[in-house]
């Protein structure tokens, strides 16, 4: 994709110069290279080695004021090919507080989710609020097997009074417990229900907003876009 947003900007650079090389001075195309250097924000440097680019004879002159455009309107297309500002990633980990019960196999623990922060644009990003859903699966003992287990909805909400475009913002979750049971030895239950649960993060969701406007979104899964952001008036999710 950004390759092809790259061909774009060259066509378009060169043929805006082109009524322009009447009164320069050429250079025959077996003798120009042109090597065009096109960084844009967030992604890798590529190199577009042109001898002669589209067989035109092309001044110096105007190569180097097409490099300038090039450079524009390369950084334009990348910022509307990506329109979050905000580049967001989330890690979840261990926090203190885990409590194991070794004789009756019940246990929980203590978990949280890092949000890495990342300002994609050339300014410093202001007062912004950040809002996330964990999604977490809780199956019940007894329950049975083939019945989908309730899923939870963690909500929170943080705030960022400067993000800056120098360095990533950690910005860490509310602690969530994650349960885990099972039934005592020697014990069944008549119907064929679980006899052992474990509580299961099935998705995050995060959303960093600015003056109301959503500037940053993630979701892992992709799919957790299903459950809605807002909570359904029957209590389904």
């Amino acid at each position: 994709m950004l390759l092809a947003r790259v061909a774009v900007v060259v066509a378009l650079a060169f043929l805006f110069a082109r009524p322009f090389l009447q009164d320069c001075e050429k250079v025959a195309p077996s003798d120009l290279e042109a090597v065009i250097l096109v960084e844009v924000l967030g992604s890798k440097n590529f190199l577009l080695h042109c001898p002669g680019v589209f067989g035109l004879t092309i001044p110096m002159k105007t190569c180097r004021w097409g490099l300038v455009i090039i450079v524009l309107l390369g950084i334009q297309l990348d910022a509307l090919g990506d329109p979050n500002k905000v580049g967001i990633t989330a890690m979840k980990k261990h926090a203190d507080g885990a409590q194991v019960h070794a004789a009756t196999g019940k246990g929980s623990d203590k978990e949280v989710f890092e949000l890495s922060l990342t300002n994609q644009t050339f300014g410093d990003l202001s007062q912004l609020k950040i809002d996330y859903i964990i999604f977490i699966e809780r199956p019940k003992l007894g329950k049975p097997l083939s019945e989908p287990p309730a899923v939870d909805r963690i909500t929170g909400s943080k705030t960022l009074d400067v993000l800056t475009n120098r360095q990533p913002k950690i910005v860490t979750t509310d602690e969530f417990t994650l349960g885990r049971n099972t039934i005592r030895a020697g014990y069944y239950y008549d119907n064929g229900g679980r006899m052992k649960t474990v509580d299961n993060v099935v998705g995050v969701w995060v959303k960093v907003s600015q003056n109301g406007e959503v500037i940053g979104e993630y979701t892992n899964p992709p799919t957790v876009t299903k459950r809605t952001w807002e909570l359904k008036q029957s209590g389904t999710n």
